[in-house]
């Protein structure tokens, strides 16, 4: 009998997400995004933060000794989510938006208004690093306390050089305060800082010359992204920041097509983005060209929740053309949510996801996206031992019963944290 740190076993389904035909790594389309590995009566068997074994639960305490034995209690046990898209860095609320928008106020009419990004800006400004860094961390913690063991933390509260490093900086102070995995993405390209209004093109030169190398340089970000939307910028105005940051080493994602079709679909597959996020607005092309290429699409189903749009992203239909497709909170103070679990749900009831896709698509796919070599959002010898114990008794429950959190127990980089 071997010795390992944790044996989690007795799970009704085990939800390893490996793939139809054995697939450990890599993003799942069509019908392999239904594919979710279960082993009946599973347990896992964790060593030094990496998987050991999976199997049926007889064969694992039988094979292994462990220094900790977590009964999951015939509840679900499945890959810790991977929230690929947060907002996860700045001060301030904007709570008093709400009756703003029972009123019919639109995202930019609130935002012309006074409140939106440019708001939640000046009080990001004047915060310190140290600040923000507290603050990224307790939503972090939010965060894990739903299930996430690997996310992703965006800049763009700042829109000028000083504070956009500030804000990274913060993440990176933040990364050694929480357990999940913490990814960084410089998204100085926001919205046009008010300095620049009228003109953003001084702005945009600052964060290609000046900006961008010192990200690089430092190390703070492993991606750069940029918001293409009506009003924001364009797909021209932003081209040549994106290709200078992936000259210098940056992977590229980019929110596209939300409120717009401005091509941003596309226009991310023609720079080999990592992923186009949102997507509700996008066009058939935009879907073809996302079908024939490697980049992910994101989609955010809690964004037309909170700002009362009926419009939702054509999940299903990009499902079925051949898309990745992936899910994530966008997490910011308009969306204050870091619930994957209710992220899943939404894409069942609201966009027409499956049970078993939407949790492919917030575990798997969503790794695929943040880090392809890293073996996310699969339960498979080697594998990073991030996992949740939860209290139902089968995968379709977790997006059945909407309305609270399941997640009973965690283990995140090897190390359990009951809840």
């Amino acid at each position: 009998m071997s010795h390992v740190d944790i044996v989690v076993a007795n799970a009704s389904e085990l939800l390893t997400m490996v793939g139809p035909d054995g697939e450990t790594h890599g993003a799942r389309r069509g019908a392999a995004l239904g594919h979710v590995g279960v082993i009946e009566d599973g347990a896992v068997a964790i060593h030094d933060g990496r998987i050991v074994a999976t199997g049926p639960s007889r064969d694992i305490l039988a094979s292994f000794d462990a220094g900790t034995l977590v009964d999951a209690k015939d509840g679900v046990v499945m890959p810790g989510f991977v929230d690929t898209h947060t907002h996860l860095v700045w001060a301030g609320s904007r709570a008093w938006e709400l009756e703003w928008k029972l009123q019919g106020r639109t995202y930019r009419e609130i935002t012309e208004a006074g409140g939106g990004i440019p708001y939640t800006v000046k009080e990001t400004r004047q915060a310190d690093p140290d600040h923000l860094a507290a603050l990224a961390a307790e939503r972090a913690r939010d965060a894990l306390h739903h299930g996430t063991t690997a996310l992703e933390a965006k800049s763009g509260y700042g829109l000028d050089e000083l504070s956009e490093l500030g804000q990274l900086e913060a993440i990176r102070m933040a990364r050694g305060r929480i357990h999940q995995r913490l990814y960084a993405t410089y998204l100085g390209a926001h919205e046009r800082p008010p300095e620049h209004r009228d003109d953003p093109t001084p702005y945009l030169d600052e964060m290609r010359t000046s900006t961008l190398p010192k990200v690089a340089k430092r190390g703070l970000a492993t991606f750069c992204d940029a918001f293409v939307e009506k009003g924001v910028y364009s797909p021209d105005e932003v081209r040549p920041l994106l290709i200078e940051a992936k000259r210098l080493g940056l992977k590229v994602r980019i929110h596209a097509d939300e409120f717009n079709d401005l091509g941003g679909a596309a226009f991310a597959v023609d720079l080999g983005a990592a992923s186009a996020d949102h997507l509700l607005s996008i066009s058939d092309d935009g879907i073809e060209a996302l079908a024939g290429s490697d980049t992910v699409a994101t989609l955010l189903p809690l964004v037309p929740y909170a700002i009362r749009d009926p419009t939702y992203a054509p999940a299903r239909k990009m499902v079925e053309r051949g898309c990745i497709v992936s899910l994530a909170t966008d997490f910011n103070p308009n969306v204050p949510c870091l619930n994957m679990g209710f992220v899943v749900q939404q894409a069942v009831y609201a966009m027409g996801l499956a049970p078993a896709e939407a949790l492919v698509a917030a575990t798997v796919n969503a790794g695929h996206s943040l880090d392809p070599e890293a073996g996310l959002g699969v339960l498979a010898p080697g594998h990073p031992a991030d996992l949740v114990v939860t209290d139902q008794a089968t995968h379709v429950h977790l997006a059945y019963a909407f309305g609270r959190n399941h997640v009973r127990a965690v283990v995140a980089g090897g190390r359990h944290i009951p809840l």
